[in-house]
């Protein structure tokens, strides 16, 4: 057997440090864009005494869905995240506002499986400084509409990269250790076989 030379012995141990700062760094960015899509669900919200059939737009401000009906109405659907649900009210036409701050933002996150079978979806992107946020709508084949969002900021970004610079550091530490372990087990082979 080859005694291993020092060089050789710092590429082991180099490499498995780069192999470790790599898999630690996709672990903190799995936890930190995978994982949460995965965690929150789809909520249901307020339905139109109709069955719904579409959605035209959504108004971040106003937290509404406008949906089309299948008797061919429109109604403005309470969407709250942290407000009251003030269900759904008929209107005669889809306001302008409808298509207002829905595509500032182009990061998509990964969508979680929805509740059932869908017909008709609609995605948002509002616009709002140092900050991203994904809403979705969807509306199911029984007529029910349900939302699902998740949004970052830039402290939340800020601690992204933060937790993300750990995770790698943690990881090239455990290469590291790895490396020298394994170093140390190969010189032993090699004294046992001289």
């Amino acid at each position: 057997m080859k005694k291993l030379s020092w060089r050789d012995s710092l590429r082991l141990v180099g490499l498995a440090t780069v192999i470790g700062l790599v898999g630690g760094s996709l672990l903190g960015i799995t936890v930190f864009v995978v994982y949460p899509s995965v965690d929150s669900g789809w909520r249901r919200i307020s339905n139109p005494p109709d069955k719904a059939i579409e959605l035209f737009g959504y108004y971040y401000l106003g937290e509404m869905v406008y949906v089309g009906t299948k008797t061919g109405k429109i109604y403005a659907c309470s969407s709250p995240t942290y407000k009251e649900n003030k269900g759904c009210t008929e209107l005669t036409e889809v306001p302008p506002e409808s298509n207002i701050n829905v595509s500032c933002n182009w990061r998509v996150f990964p969508t979680p499986k929805p509740p059932g079978r869908t017909i008709h979806p609609l995605e948002a992107h509002p616009c709002i400084p140092d900050s991203t946020l994904q809403v979705n709508h969807i509306i199911l084949e029984n007529g029910s509409i349900w939302k699902w969002e998740k949004g970052t900021s830039e402290f939340g970004d800020f601690f992204t990269a933060i937790f993300v610079g750990v995770c790698g550091i943690a990881g090239a530490v455990l290469g590291l250790i790895s490396g020298v372990i394994i170093l140390l087990l190969k010189r032993r082979k090699q004294l046992r076989v001289m």
